[in-house]
């Protein structure tokens, strides 16, 4: 009866000729579609590539469809990241991701080409340009591009870190601490006690400082001052100190110094 009244209303609104030709049309759609992607699945090689290239055909180069975001290795001397993707995107376009792996570490500003669309800058919170060894040698980064640049949405390797160490001073007036793995933001360095006694401390910001730096005295006096040639530079990979050309700290010859970084 259900099934009566159904043909009944169907046959009201198509005529069985109409409704013919419509299925017949789905079906004739359905078999191109099929051919197609037989097709592709026969020059790409896996379903995945041959969906994602008709869906590209279909939908149009600024809505590239991928099963998986799009990945390849950068092979570059320097830190103008350039990799090649397959399928190949046909332009860039707002809200892309992409993953590489760095073959090197940045120093600074950088920037990655796709495919040989053009360079564009790599950015860190919105449009700050990446520091020194934000990226390392073999990181894995994922980006998203906004349209001018590409944000790096994946954690960077500087910033946001705390290394402890110790070293022990030469008497030059410049020993390199290396080692840190970044460029620090904030070096602290302490004269390392040997009992209860009055020590040092010396600490400095990545800022224009030149070869400034504040130093504090536990002594009697409490002094704080801000003096020359102690914490002489802060360096891509750590920091240099100086004996102010008088072997005290914070590079006294045979007294041991420990430091605490921030990057």
């Amino acid at each position: 009866m259900a099934y009566a009244r159904i043909k009944t209303w169907v046959a009201e609104i198509l005529t069985y000729a109409e409704l013919n030709a419509e299925f017949d049309g789905c079906i004739t759609n359905e078999n191109a579609l099929l051919t197609a992607l037989n097709a592709e699945i026969a020059t790409r090689g896996t379903l995945q590539t041959a969906v994602q290239a008709i869906s590209r055909g279909t939908l149009g180069a600024a809505t590239e469809i991928d099963m998986a975001t799009l990945y390849a290795a950068d092979a570059e001397a320097s830190d103008t990241y350039v990799i090649t993707l397959a399928p190949v995107p046909a332009a860039y376009y707002a809200g892309m991701v992409i993953s590489f792996k760095a073959n090197t570490v940045n120093t600074g500003a950088c920037t990655i080409n796709v495919n040989t669309l053009g360079a564009k800058s790599i950015v860190k919170r919105f449009n700050v340009a990446l520091d020194t060894a934000d990226i390392k040698a073999g990181q894995f980064v994922q980006l998203i591009y906004d349209g001018t640049n590409f944000q790096i949405i994946s954690p960077t390797s500087g910033g946001a870190g705390i290394k402890i160490g110790t070293y022990a001073g030469d008497g030059s007036t410049s020993q390199a601490i290396t080692g840190i793995g970044a460029k620090p933001k904030y070096v602290r360095i302490f004269r390392h006690p040997t009992a209860s006694e009055d020590t040092e401390v010396w600490e400095v910001l990545d800022y224009s400082w030149g070869t400034r730096s504040i130093i504090m005295s536990s002594t009697a006096t409490d002094e704080v001052q801000v003096l020359l040639n102690q914490i002489i530079s802060i360096d891509a990979d750590g920091f240099t100190v100086d004996d102010a050309g008088a072997d005290s700290g914070p590079n006294a010859n045979g007294i041991n110094y420990d430091y605490m970084v921030l990057f």
